[in-house]
């Protein structure tokens, strides 16, 4: 997964964790992107109507806060511990070539955890 792709995926997971959009909301808009990469999460959560433009400005803001305060996407990524449950969801809708492409931390919780049915 490329730095692009892995800087809208905190952005989706910072935008659950902080309530801005529900879990099934971030794994729709995953779901969507699994089938077309093309398009941002951001903008697939714009566009099923989860997020509006002003929230996606701050969460910008806020994604830029924590790579700072963490420094490489991956360990910001790692740092979201309390994602554990939705990270397994999103690893296990992907295909074992998307799943190679995530990022080590989602393979690392799809190991250590039960994989959990979407609801």
């Amino acid at each position: 997964m490329n730095d692009y792709s892995q800087k809208h995926l905190l952005f989706a997971l910072l935008a659950c964790q902080n309530e801005l959009i529900t879990k099934p909301q971030l794994v729709a808009a995953f779901s969507v992107w699994l089938g077309d990469r093309s398009q941002a999460l951001d903008q697939i959560l714009v566009e099923q109507g989860s997020l509006d433009e002003s929230q996606c400005s701050v969460l910008d803001a806020f994604v830029d806060l924590h790579l700072a305060k963490h420094g490489a996407l991956e360990k910001s990524l790692a740092q979201l511990s309390s994602m554990d449950g939705i990270v397994q969801e999103l690893h296990s809708l992907a295909s074992p070539d998307i799943a190679a492409t995530l990022p080590p931390v989602f393979s690392e919780y799809a190991f250590e955890h039960v994989t959990m049915q979407i609801k």
